[in-house]
């Protein structure tokens, strides 16, 4: 993966693409926000969630992969 130069343009290209199973809602948000008065703590938090969302899609589309393969 190469490196990312700006990440909210990195960030807007996945706007409206997002599974609504792994989008991060309302509570997720201020759940967040009211974790921490460090915004750079808010702000890793909300990496780590959003890496933790984009594992478990990633594991649903292989299960869903492999279960496709099993029934072909």
């Amino acid at each position: 993966m190469g490196v990312v130069k700006n990440a909210v343009n990195e960030a807007k290209k996945y706007k409206g693409k997002v599974n609504p199973l792994y989008e991060l809602t309302i509570q997720n948000a201020f759940d967040i926000q009211q974790s921490s008065d460090d915004p750079w703590e808010i702000i890793r938090c909300s990496f780590l969630f959003g890496y933790a969302q984009g594992i478990k899609s990633a594991k649903a589309e292989a299960d869903c992969c492999r279960g496709a393969k099993k029934h072909a």
